[in-house]
């Protein structure tokens, strides 16, 4: 903190930016102490309906609440003890995963952290994590719980956040959201960055610009009526096409006049204008899967996991569709896992009453009947599936399971062999899945990556209309068909009118004292120079010592006052200095950065106060992480990255 307080650059301009972040930062962190009775009230609620959530595993509910009490009465050794017991549920259930559990413990720790229990609250986060180890709120809330006790414990914090990214990088469905939700903000600030880095190079040329556009027409306007006329054609887009247009004008009008920074600029410009639309289907399909309650429940199940909510969407999703087969097989195969043995037979027998022959409904009814200890029933079952399908390894196994348990071993040993002949390496999973759980015994049929395709395709028609919708919010006068040929008349009016353009024009923008000139000659050098500025900086003679006196005069006023607007630009908002300054590059780069912040801090304060009815202290305390990021930006991008202009 010294070296940037000692930076020989340090202005008032820093000290500035460092106040307004630190009081920010003041007035956030009372908000910490605000509202915990509430708080408390809803993770009570929270913890009773997840707890409710586990009634039809009823050994589960039953060992959940005496772990629960475990931890409020601070005995580790009955906490352990539950927690081994819970574990041993979570084998008899075929199941690395129950997020209910997870949910139940995380709400106990949230408890504790309330009441001051911080190692209690990190028992009960660790125990999150051994219940759903791939479920990221397990990790997130372990490494939060850690952080509250011990705040020089950084390893522990990191590795557990650690494990909270990657948890949530391996969910499909996390990334998906992810996805959707980073794409709404890079979109907006993207969109931002442009319009302002192509306002801002047109401000540093619009001189020759408007000389060139003025020499085009017969009068040949000068003084005020060159500065009118250039502003109306600049402008004209605009009237006609609103900012779009105007955003896809302006690259037209200054590329002749950019260096080779500036026409990257424009190209990068240009394939994000043609690629726009595929950004806005992506954001769309990411939504929808996101809050597909439905296919959100598909995709735990096909990891053999369930959540609170798993039972009633897929209940909600059959009362809609009776005759979806995914959906159905889906209800047997949760309430299989979860012991309740009834409705999983019915699940199985709607299917079957459609499709008799359907192999993984039949096996998994048979599944259901081992679990319920009727090895005989089971046992049926199976041999049904192997005379409809005789290569199937599952039956065969599951059916040397069957006999197993009703001591025929001969009989098992003969239908064990008959699966390693159909599948050796399959049966040998079969093993290896057995030896890692030896509670469950038989093979089930699971939710596969076609029963997911087959549901997303389902999806395909609310991806459509949502990806319109949101087209609509941003491009209201511009359909999906329209755009994409402006985007492409762009691409082609860009490498015409360059070649046209390039041909009318005459003048350069000095680098140097910023008028618009035509030079006999074109000058090598990347900062073009006027013949003024060329003879007043000339030690040769030819010109008087008055006039070069005066033209050196104008150049150090132009350059003052170039380097203090491009240094407060970028004390606001880093980027624009740089830009302003003919380093289009790097202030695209950075005035991205910025629109970034600024957009995810203004979106998020609007989302909780606007939509979602939160107080404003609520909302900055869920986004104290991101002040503190911000701050952090502006503080460095003032001192040790902070750009000396010259």
């Amino acid at each position: 903190m010294a070296a940037i307080f000692s930076h020989r650059q340090t202005d008032q301009s820093f000290y500035l930016a460092l106040f307004v972040s630190l009081f920010s930062l003041v007035l956030i962190w009372p908000t910490y102490a605000q509202n915990k009775g509430g708080y408390a009230k809803r993770l009570h609620s929270f913890a009773s309906l997840t707890q409710n959530s586990l009634a039809s595993v009823p050994v589960l509910h039953d060992s959940l609440t005496r772990w629960a009490r475990a931890i409020e009465d601070n005995d580790q050794v009955g906490a352990f003890d539950e927690r081994n017991r819970i574990r041993g549920i979570m084998n008899q259930l075929g199941t690395k995963n129950i997020i209910p559990a997870a949910d139940f413990s995380i709400a106990v720790g949230r408890k504790a952290l309330l009441r001051g229990a911080d190692a209690a609250a990190i028992l009960a986060g660790e125990n999150a994590t051994l219940y759903a180890p791939d479920y990221p709120k397990s990790h997130f809330f372990l490494a939060k719980a850690r952080f509250n006790q011990d705040r020089k414990n950084i390893k522990g914090f990191l590795l557990a956040v650690a494990e909270g990214v990657k948890a949530s990088l391996a969910n499909r469905l996390e990334r998906q959201r992810l996805v959707a939700l980073g794409l709404k903000y890079v979109l907006y600030a993207l969109g931002a960055a442009f319009l302002i880095t192509l306002f801002l190079l047109l401000m540093t040329h619009y001189k020759s610009m408007f000389t060139d556009i003025a020499s085009i027409l017969p009068s040949r306007p000068e003084g005020k009526w060159k500065l009118a006329v250039g502003v109306l054609v600049v402008t004209a887009p605009l009237a006609v096409g609103g900012l779009l247009l105007f955003a896809l004008a302006l690259p037209l009008f200054l590329l002749p006049y950019l260096k080779k920074s500036g026409m990257i600029v424009v190209g990068i410009f240009s394939a994000f204008v043609f690629l726009t639309p595929l950004a806005f289907d992506s954001m769309a399909r990411g939504m929808i899967i996101g809050s597909a309650d439905a296919y959100r429940s598909l995709y735990l199940l096909s990891k053999n996991t369930w959540d609170h909510e798993t039972k009633a969407a897929l209940e909600k999703e059959r009362k809609a569709n009776p005759a979806n087969d995914s959906i159905n097989f889906a209800i047997g195969l949760l309430n299989e896992m979860a012991g309740n043995k009834d409705a999983a037979i019915e699940a199985y027998d709607s299917i079957l009453a459609k499709s008799p022959d359907n192999i993984r409904a039949i096996v998994n009814k048979g599944n259901t009947y081992f679990g319920a200890k009727k090895w005989e029933k089971a046992a049926s079952i199976y041999k049904n599936a192997i005379k409809i399908s005789p290569d199937t390894v599952e039956a065969h196994y599951n059916l040397s399971k069957a006999y197993t348990e009703m001591f025929q071993n001969k009989d098992s040993d003969a239908e064990y062999q008959k699966a390693r002949s159909i599948h050796l390496k399959k049966t040998d999973s079969f093993r290896a899945m057995a030896g890692v759980n030896p509670e469950k015994k038989v093979i089930d049929f699971q939710i596969t990556k076609d029963d997911l395709l087959l549901f997303e395709r389902a999806l395909n028609e609310k991806t459509r209309k949502l990806s319109e919708s949101l087209w609509n919010s941003f491009f209201g006068l511009y359909t999906y068909d329209i755009y994409r040929k402006i985007s492409l008349g762009f691409i082609v009016a860009l490498g015409a009118l360059y070649i046209l353009w390039s041909r009318a024009i005459a003048h350069q923008t000095c680098f140097s004292c910023g008028v618009a000139f035509a030079p006999p000659i074109k000058l090598t050098s990347a900062e073009a120079k006027c013949n003024q500025c060329v003879a007043a900086l000339s030690a040769k003679g030819g010109v008087s010592i008055a006039k070069k006196e005066k033209k050196r005069k104008e150049i150090r006023d132009y350059k003052d006052w170039r380097i203090r607007t491009a240094g407060t630009l970028d004390r606001l908002a880093p980027g624009l200095g740089r830009t302003f300054f003919q380093l289009p590059l790097a202030g695209l780069f950075l005035t991205f950065i910025t629109s970034l912040i600024i957009i995810y801090g203004g979106l998020a304060f609007y989302d909780g106060i606007v939509t979602q009815k939160a107080q404003l202290a609520q909302v900055a305390q869920n986004h104290l992480l991101f002040f503190a990021v911000a701050a952090f930006y502006w503080i460095i991008m003032n001192t040790a990255l902070k750009r000396d202009y010259y």
